[in-house]
């Protein structure tokens, strides 16, 4: 047998064994990569040494924490310090140089920082009402607006963190709305007598005796619901010649009373007023005195002339027989509205000194008629000097 001289070659892995050594030279290569990307560079910030990871950029360095430099501050208009450090980042310097915030540093580069500048806030715009304020002018018994105010309208500059003003502009200016009081100047010595919160039986019909045994008439602003109580007084009243003014139903602050509900209060005793009277009255008197323009529009619309008083001896106080009657006699001059009470309470110094009233006011030459018959002579209109930024005194008690 020949022998067989040549040699034999090694015998190769198994497959499976050769892929595992692929998969490990692979990590391997792997591993060696990674390890390259993510070792930090070292660089010189601010004459210190640092490490940042691979591709940091400049503009990154701030947010890493490593720049000594504090950013500039917010200002507000005028100039002092409306928020710390909101205001431009610390300017970076790479290499003795100002480069853009996206270039990459590289091992060895020198970063050199300075403060940031401060910024100054910048402005917002409003625009906003401006009220208009009521004037009174006069000090007479009849009550009207003369003028409608308007709100106006200003624009508002402002710092928009701070709110400080920077500037003021009108853009439309205000109309002030002008309520009035005249005095009528009948040229003679008329005078009408008033009487609220009635028909109070025990009350009304001594006061009403009284008139009738003077032979004067007067004016009563009543109340809905007493007359919804009493009818006859109130029809008593009217057949002897007075006037029947609508004093609301249940003697409310109409102030504080939405549109609606001093509409309502006007029209329920109106209807009232017409049931005993044959027709509604356009007299009206606000309880206590107490009306503001709001409420004035809404008696306007109605078409309600508001009376109210340049004569008042406080009757409701309840002072001396003798001092309501000094009181009336010495206010009274041509042209007056005197108010006196027949409901609310007890009003016998009232009924006692009504016919005292009526005959010292006789001998001066007075004659006594109703608010209609008085308005239908001229108005004194605005008397000079008498404007005021508050109601009159009696305005709204």
């Amino acid at each position: 047998m020949s022998s067989y001289s040549a040699e034999t070659p090694a015998p190769r892995p198994p497959r499976p064994a050769r892929l595992v050594l692929m998969l490990i030279a692979a990590l391997a290569v792997l591993f060696a990569a990674g390890f390259l990307l993510v070792r930090p560079v070292e660089i010189v910030v601010d004459g210190r040494d640092v490490r940042v990871p691979t591709g940091t950029k400049v503009g990154e360095l701030v947010g890493l924490g490593v720049v000594e430099a504090p950013p500039g501050d917010l200002l507000a208009l005028d100039g002092s310090v409306e928020a710390t450090a909101e205001g431009s980042p610390p300017v970076l310097e790479l290499n003795g140089r100002s480069v853009a915030a996206e270039v990459r540093l590289f091992a060895g580069d020198r970063i050199v920082s300075s403060p940031g500048a401060d910024i100054r806030e910048g402005l917002a715009t409003t625009e906003s009402a401006i009220p208009f304020k009521t004037v009174y002018r006069g000090r007479g018994p009849w009550l009207e607006i003369a003028t409608l105010g308007v709100p106006g309208v200003r624009r508002l500059t402002v710092g928009e963190r701070s709110g400080i003003i920077a500037r003021v502009e009108t853009i439309t200016p205000v109309i002030d709305e002008v309520v009035v009081r005249t005095r009528p100047r009948p040229g003679a010595k008329l005078v009408a007598l008033t009487f609220d919160d009635g028909p109070t039986p025990g009350q009304t019909d001594r006061v009403l005796d009284i008139l009738k045994q003077e032979k004067v008439h007067a004016t009563f602003f009543m109340l809905g619901r007493r007359i919804k109580e009493d009818p006859k007084l109130a029809r008593r009243a009217v057949a002897e010649g007075h006037l029947i003014g609508n004093h609301s139903y249940n003697h409310p602050d109409l102030r504080e009373l939405d549109d609606g509900a001093v509409a309502k209060q006007v029209t329920a005793t109106r209807d009232k007023i017409r049931g005993v009277a044959g027709s509604g009255s356009a007299w009206f008197r606000p309880p206590y005195g107490a009306v503001d323009p709001r409420v004035l529009k809404t008696l306007r619309k109605m078409d309600q002339n508001v009376v109210m008083w340049d004569v008042d001896p406080q009757d409701w106080r309840k002072p001396g027989v003798k001092a309501l009657v000094s009181r009336v006699v010495s206010q009274t001059e041509p042209g007056s509205v005197i108010l006196l009470h027949d409901g609310g309470g007890d009003r016998r110094r009232t009924i006692a000194a009504l016919p005292y009233i009526i005959r010292e006011l006789k001998k001066q030459g007075y004659v006594f008629v109703t608010v209609a018959e008085l308005a239908a002579y001229p108005r004194d209109g605005v008397a000079s000097g008498t404007q005021t930024s508050t109601p009159p005194d009696g305005y709204g008690q």
